[in-house]
């Protein structure tokens, strides 16, 4: 193995090994009101969405300012669980290479996201959903890029940033808190040459 090659597979797994430790210690010391928030959390996929009669009886008229708090506190400890296994990015790939793993497999997701878009330098791209950002930084680095994320998670948001910052991407990512389903979107008409979200 040539001396680059194992550099950088040294970096990403004390990397793994860093955010690893980092989401047990979190989970470990949290207060157990978020857990129990957590838990309850799970009440919303109890309900067929799409009902919107279902969910007034549920959860009154003003069902969706509850949903929403209760997907924030979902997301909020679920993106610490994924970050502890292969899923950090929180989203199974296609199986692309069979001979790969999870996270490799990621990688060429992503990267033929990047070339199936037609992404390139100084293009304007939206992330729908970012999660914790390690896609749009991905997709920035290997395009050059610009990638705006949005999400509904202040938490997700904060590692996003801190991420982006780490890898000198910054001023390649931006990271906005914004809930998908609020019309109208917090951005001019044509900003963006390309947008994906990747659902996990």
């Amino acid at each position: 193995m040539e001396l680059s090659q194992w550099t950088r597979k040294a970096a990403f797994w004390w990397y793994r090994l860093s955010t690893t430790l980092h989401s047990l210690r979190y989970l470990y010391f949290l207060p157990p009101e978020k857990v129990a928030n957590f838990l309850n959390s799970h009440a919303i996929y109890d309900h067929d969405w799409r009902d919107e009669g279902e969910l007034i009886k549920a959860w009154g008229a003003d069902y969706y300012t509850q949903i929403k708090s209760r997907l924030i506190d979902y997301y909020s400890i679920l993106n610490y669980l994924c970050s502890i296994g292969q899923v950090e990015k929180m989203y199974i790939p296609p199986a692309l290479d069979l001979s790969q793993s999870i996270i490799e497999n990621q990688v060429l997701f992503e990267q033929r996201i990047c070339r199936d878009l037609g992404m390139r330098k100084g293009d304007q791209v939206m992330d729908l959903g970012c999660g914790r950002g390690r896609v749009a930084a991905h997709v920035a680095s290997a395009t050059g890029a610009r990638v705006v994320g949005i999400n509904i998670d202040p938490s997700q948001l904060g590692s996003a940033k801190l991420f982006a910052l780490g890898l000198g991407l910054a001023g390649q990512c931006q990271f906005d808190q914004w809930d998908y389903y609020e019309r109208p979107f917090p951005f001019a008409d044509s900003s963006f040459d390309h947008l994906y979200q990747i659902k996990h």
